[in-house]
């Protein structure tokens, strides 16, 4: 009687094991397909507003983020077939895990060089996000080293079963979630406070994109990281590992749709740039028309002036990744951000 209870016990574990896997491999199933509708829906974008512009590390970082994500999703996907014995399952796990790492660390690095153009390129901001940056990843990265050993799976004598998970450090899992969750909130604070002490004056529209945007950003990051913590705490079994896929993937899309609507914004504020400019007479343009303001390469964030022009007196057009100014008829000056992208 005590066998068949044993039995009928392992039987309902294995079922609702089988139950938890099937569940959590269709929730990131529908992750993929989540950027892969991202993606094809701003390729376009992308095409248009970033390949032109020259290589440099904020696009370097975009690149690696919009496109490492596949590579991610291959392994996703390999470890998610059947019949593999638990050694090819931890091994294809701690592939996922430290590449879901490595997502985030791309993420994270294109964001804090968005808050370090946001500050006006200071150096003290600089070094603290440098700071904070390397903290994370090795606090990270440390968490992780010691979470994966912590990991065991079931061998299974039936065939076409996936990994089942058996065994995980809930502390060590939802540790990583509370470092992610720990950041976000900093970067919304420090985003908050550049927003009011640097720019609140401001009133162009990308100052607004930059400042709504950066935010919100945060806030749905911290969303995200609490929902994990949550469910690392309060669920039981393989129900941990629900929404962590998901995360990375929406860390993603986030990220570079962000990059990709303040570019588009960017621009658009050019336009008007160069369109209000052109209303001036012609004492304030020049008899060389408003070419002479030279390009605005907004991705670059390299210092700008205008092209050499026959001199004319008391004035002078000068742009640069601290303070582009647009003069109008008023006299007064509109701020135009650098848009590191």
């Amino acid at each position: 009687m005590d066998v068949q209870a044993a039995q009928k016990a392992l039987m309902d574990a294995l079922v609702d094991g089988l139950w938890i896997v099937k569940v959590t491999h269709y929730l990131w199933v529908a992750g993929y397909a989540l950027v892969v509708a991202d993606y094809l829906h701003t390729l376009p974008k992308e095409v248009r507003l970033l390949w032109p512009v020259r290589m440099s590390i904020p696009k370097l970082l975009f690149l690696g983020t919009r496109y490492y994500i596949f590579v991610h999703i291959v392994f996703s996907i390999l470890w998610q077939r059947t019949d593999l014995p638990p050694s090819v399952c931890k091994s294809g796990f701690d592939r996922l895990s430290v590449s879901c790492v490595v997502l985030i660390a791309l993420t994270d690095g294109l964001m804090f060089l968005r808050v370090y153009a946001f500050s006006g390129k200071n150096r003290v901001m600089l070094a603290y996000l440098l700071f904070q940056f390397v903290g994370h990843n090795v606090a990270a990265y440390a968490i992780i080293a010691k979470y994966l050993p912590t990991v065991k799976f079931l061998k299974v004598p039936f065939s076409n079963v996936p990994c089942l998970p058996i065994e995980t450090s809930e502390t060590l899992l939802g540790a990583a979630f509370i470092v992610l969750f720990i950041t976000a909130v900093i970067e919304m604070i420090v985003m908050l406070y550049l927003a009011y002490r640097k720019h609140k004056d401001l009133d162009t529209s990308l100052w607004k994109v930059c400042c709504k945007d950066g935010v919100l950003y945060f806030v749905a990051l911290a969303i995200l990281a609490t929902l994990n913590i949550i469910v690392t705490f309060g669920a039981s079994g393989g129900w941990k590992f629900l929404f962590v896929q998901m995360v990375t993937n929406l860390h993603v899309i986030f990220s570079t749709r962000l990059l990709l609507h303040l570019r588009s914004w960017a621009e658009r504020d050019t336009e008007v740039l160069v369109w209000e400019s052109a209303e001036v007479n012609e004492k304030d343009v020049g008899p060389y028309g408003i070419g002479d303001l030279g390009g605005i390469d907004y991705y670059s964030g390299a210092e700008y002036q205008r092209q050499p022009s026959p001199p004319r007196p008391h004035e002078s057009w000068e742009l640069s990744n601290h303070n582009m100014m647009n003069r109008r008829v008023n006299g007064t000056n509109n701020h135009i951000p650098p848009v590191l992208e």
